[in-house]
């Protein structure tokens, strides 16, 4: 007779004992007739009351069983253990594994790829998922010809004796990864786990797991892994990740080209450490106010070179969420395990770049000083002097003009200089002014300017001169221009 599992066994023990103390409430149970005794209900009876007995002392046993385990064992263990059973309770537990697995896989309870092998490789049961995945038939397993090394690889046989030794201390080995050989002929990725049968003879039966579609997305992710690393490596910008902390992680070697460090002398602080000592406090009290909004930090700061200059960089940081395996894209640097661990939290990380704008901002602090220059030198020119934009609006005039028009400094000239030109003068300057505008062509023109804002009638004849400075593509940048009292 087929074997209950447990949970059936008690289910039907209580059933019988709630029948049992219903009788004992009936009251009409004494008026009714008295049956003659039926053999075969008496042996039936007979036979339930042994299984009755046999699945409470396997019951018995398997409440042993985890006590003893859940003792030796870690409670997120889900495996039962032998290691305080004696043979008579293995071997109960064992029979009662064994009948399970067989009712199991001849009604293809369950969907995964499972089979029964002997010691020997012979392959004496299998499901039908096991068919339908592998491509064999029925007929090779019933007949005995299907051995474990038809579809596994020899160096797979290996790893699968090898977790034999799982069996010294419970029914169920760790899984462990290989392949398996389709009838056609297919390498199949696949995760196995054993589960023990018999001891003498040794019978175990192995369930399966397809990972192809893991390994397709192994796959995929490496190559996407691969590109993202190549791209960083290239770019001119030092990228790297950020903690709450200011603890980075490279993701290129800029960092290292530019202060002459190493991978294995950064512990994680050599970013911090190459800022300027007038910046870093400002960029950590900057950062720190991002870490607390969650919103990017954009800013220019400097960082000391091998060469013991300070480049200025522009340095950005967004922030993300930790994605697994995001460190395995780095390179190797000498973070300890408590810094390097912090990385795989799930906690708040920023990804950040610094690039490289000392050039250009040398450049405008040059351009800046030289236009103070220019205004200061512009000053100290009795002439009245002044400078417009491409399309002809002045943007400056030295301090004569002030002096001479009584004008107010707040007041933004752009064409407004033609109200101060005497009106019979007015046309002629502008359509001049408009031609070499349109031209690029130095200009000149006599005319009249009114010498005081409260003196109307009063104007001085002046000369209209003006050039234009062009960039290196040609086109006109600026015009300077002066008038001079003639």
């Amino acid at each position: 007779m087929a074997s209950f599992n447990s949970d059936a066994a008690a289910n039907f023990i209580c059933s019988l004992a709630d029948l049992r103390m219903q009788d004992n409430h009936t009251p009409d149970i004494a008026a009714q007739p008295e049956l003659d005794p039926d053999p075969e209900i008496d042996a039936l009876l007979a036979e339930l009351d042994q299984l009755e007995k046999r699945e409470l002392e396997l019951l018995s046993l398997q409440a042993s069983a985890k006590d003893a385990y859940e003792k030796s064992h870690p409670p997120s263990s889900c495996v039962v253990g032998l290691e305080n059973l004696d043979s008579r309770q293995i071997d109960l537990l064992l029979r009662d594994s064994a009948s399970q697995m067989h009712y199991l896989i001849a009604d293809s309870v369950i969907t995964v790829p499972a089979y029964r092998v002997s010691a020997e490789g012979r392959v004496l049961d299998a499901n039908s998922s096991f068919y339908n995945w592998l491509g064999y038939g029925p007929e090779q397993v019933l007949g005995g010809a299907l051995q474990l090394a038809d579809f596994t690889p020899a160096e797979d046989i290996a790893k699968e004796k090898a977790h034999f030794a799982d069996f010294a201390g419970s029914i169920v080995s760790n899984s462990f990864e290989g392949s398996r050989i389709s009838f056609d002929g297919r390498y199949i990725p696949t995760a196995t786990t054993l589960r023990l049968l018999s001891l003498a003879p040794l019978e175990y039966v192995g369930f399966m797991l397809d990972l192809t579609g893991v390994r397709t997305l192994e796959e995929n992710l490496r190559r996407r892994n691969n590109i993202f690393s190549a791209i960083v490596e290239e770019m001119p910008h030092i990228v790297f990740l950020c903690d709450e902390r200011g603890v980075t992680r490279q993701f290129n070697r800029r960092l290292y080209e530019l202060t002459g460090k190493t991978a294995g002398q950064d512990n994680g602080s050599i970013f911090l450490d190459s800022m300027h000592e007038g910046d870093r406090q400002t960029f950590l009290r900057r950062f720190k106010q991002a870490v607390q909004e969650e919103r990017e930090l954009s800013d220019e700061f400097r960082l000391l070179a091998q060469d013991g200059e300070c480049y200025w960089h522009t340095i950005k940081l967004q922030p993300l969420s930790c994605v697994n395996g995001l460190l395995a894209l780095t390179i190797n640097n000498n973070m300890d395990g408590e810094k390097l661990a912090h990385f795989a939290d799930p906690a708040k990380l920023w990804i950040g770049t610094a690039t490289d704008i000392d050039r250009r901002k040398r450049i405008m602090d040059e351009v800046l000083e030289s236009a103070q220059a220019f205004q200061s030198l512009a000053n100290q020119i009795p002439q009245i002097v002044w400078t417009a934009a491409p399309d002809g609006r002045i943007e400056f005039l030295n301090e004569r003009w002030y002096e001479f028009s009584g004008h107010s400094r707040e007041h933004k000239m752009g064409l407004d200089f033609a109200l101060f030109i005497h009106p019979e003068d007015r046309r002629e300057y502008m359509n001049r002014w408009k031609s070499s505008v349109r031209s690029g062509d130095a200009f000149e023109a006599d005319f009249r300017l009114r010498e005081a804002q409260e003196s109307k009638e009063d104007y001085v004849r002046c000369l209209a001169r003006a050039v234009a400075l062009r960039n290196y593509r040609g086109e006109i940048a600026q015009w300077i221009g002066t008038w001079t009292s003639i």
